[in-house]
């Protein structure tokens, strides 16, 4: 098989590895199996939420935000949108566009947005080194009954 084939399977091969990595990861804060998350995040990884104010590094503590919101919101609907997945050897980025409609103490926020991971590849499996989150679209209004 020419090189140029074999490339080309192995990049999509890694592209359907990470979309399917997002959606299990997707599910797991959604379903409230916040340990699960553990095992798709490197030991070192970098959080830093919208607007680059601040950084969070560390499993355990990047773990602890998806629980956090768990306690704090109540998600009525998440959306995701199709990834866009680029990959260059053992690292591979992935933009996943989202909506969701949350209640937050006594607030509906309406958002979109997109999720940046990025990934890096360790002993076979894909694993998050960095997360960032823009959210351009936003509204809130009073929860209603």
């Amino acid at each position: 098989m020419p090189a140029a084939v074999r490339g080309r399977r192995t990049y999509d091969s890694a592209v359907m590895t990470v979309e399917e990595t997002v959606a299990a990861l997707n599910r797991s804060w959604l379903e409230g199996r916040y340990e699960d998350l553990a095992g798709y995040f490197h030991p070192d990884v970098v959080f830093v939420p919208p607007g680059f104010t601040a950084r969070l590094a560390g499993r355990e503590a990047c773990v602890q935000t998806y629980r956090d919101f768990g306690a704090a919101a109540t998600v009525r609907e998440f959306t995701p949108a199709p990834p866009q997945v680029d990959v260059w050897g053992d690292t591979a980025v992935a933009a996943c566009p989202f909506s969701i409609v949350y209640e937050l103490a006594g607030t509906t926020y309406h958002e979109r947005g997109v999720d940046l991971l990025v990934f890096a590849r360790e002993a076979g499996a894909w694993l998050v080194v960095y997360r960032s989150m823009t959210s351009p679209e936003s509204t809130a209004a009073p929860a209603t009954p």
